[in-house]
């Protein structure tokens, strides 16, 4: 239930915690009766959101490293040039 969704609850002293909530059909030959299951994902989540943001950081360690040295050193310079003087541009800007 809720595919996709950040679902939260309430505890009884009223913090706010992250829920996965399951629902499944029980068969019982009279009326249709429902079994629902609630896990607080929490900690879960944060887990995932730095995985999330360690995959990223390798993914911008193996770009750097195939950029050359002396490009590495200046990548963070407000302004650095790629292109020897009269060579045309090659100009990158930092933004931030």
């Amino acid at each position: 239930m809720g595919a996709g969704l950040n679902l939260t609850a309430l505890r009884k002293d009223g913090t706010e915690v992250a829920v996965d909530i399951g629902l499944g059909p029980i068969e019982t030959g009279e009326q249709p009766l429902v079994a629902c299951a609630v896990l607080e994902v929490t900690e879960h989540r944060a887990v995932e959101a730095r995985l999330r943001q360690a995959t990223k950081m390798q993914a911008i360690g193996q770009l750097a490293a195939g950029i050359a040295l002396e490009i590495r050193e200046k990548i963070f310079d407000a302004f650095f040039t790629t292109k020897p003087v009269r060579r045309g541009t090659g100009i990158s800007l930092l933004c931030s």
